[in-house]
């Protein structure tokens, strides 16, 4: 924290929220600062789906690869398969191609399916297993997502809930969304749904409630509207939109 406090006094309570690129060098300068202390000991950072950075890869990759081989940092990164990651790290890491070695990824799958299913009656176990193995097409989310819904129904309907759980992420999917349908009392909760997934889904970062409910009073014939100008409100949210 030494490193953090430092920077926080010297730049004021702002910095942080800066919107200033140079805030990024600033935080890659504490990030080695902090890796430089010997009091940090070993460290390891584990980076899920490196191939969806939306900022500069390139440079993202090139800190791993050297604070890897400068402080002796360990990495565990998951990426799809992209030639330009693969090239920059194919010379200095492991890589275990998933594709390649799909008994042990099944052989993950299990562990955690033996793991998850723990509480249920031995009587009624192996079934569950041989349903998510067959249903999940070897995706840990899917499993998750399955069995998350499952914590949510009586034990009664647990095994027709189960069974008509549809087999791979994609459909999975399509059917919370036919679920949400369902649920919304009215055309009115529906479209607010909607919008709302809408939102979420475009942001550029995750969004507090008070800006969701903000975005919700937006009209959604904003750009109608922008260009009538006929009322001060309308002028206010252009002047706002520029």
């Amino acid at each position: 924290m030494k490193h953090l406090k430092d920077t926080f006094k010297s730049a004021g309570p702002d910095f942080f929220k800066s919107s200033d690129p140079s805030l990024l060098y600033s935080l890659k300068r504490i990030f080695l600062e902090i890796l430089a202390d010997e009091r940090c000991g070993q460290l390891c950072f584990i980076v899920d789906a490196l191939d969806e950075c939306d900022g500069n890869l390139t440079e993202l990759v090139d800190i791993i690869l050297a604070t890897s081989q400068r402080y002796g940092v360990y990495w565990v990164v998951s990426s799809r398969k992209l030639s330009g990651i693969k090239m920059k790290l194919d010379p200095h890491a492991c890589i275990i191609d998933l594709e390649e070695n799909k008994g042990q990824v099944e052989g993950a799958i299990e562990m955690y399916i033996n793991e998850r299913v723990k509480r249920y009656d031995p009587d009624i176990r192996e079934e569950i297993i041989e349903l998510l193995k067959k249903n999940s097409e070897s995706t840990f989310l899917w499993i998750h997502l399955a069995l998350k819904r499952l914590d949510e129904v009586p034990d009664e309907d647990f095994f027709d809930e189960l069974k008509k759980a549809p087999k791979g992420l994609k459909a999975f999917y399509e059917r919370m969304f036919e679920q949400i349908s369902q649920s919304s009392q009215t055309a009115a909760d529906l479209g607010l749904t909607h919008q709302m997934l809408a939102i979420v889904l475009t942001a550029f970062r995750p969004l507090y409630l008070a800006e969701i409910t903000s975005l919700l009073q937006i009209p959604a014939n904003l750009e109608a509207l922008l260009h009538r100008k006929e009322s001060p409100d309308i002028f206010l949210i252009e002047k706002v939109r520029g």
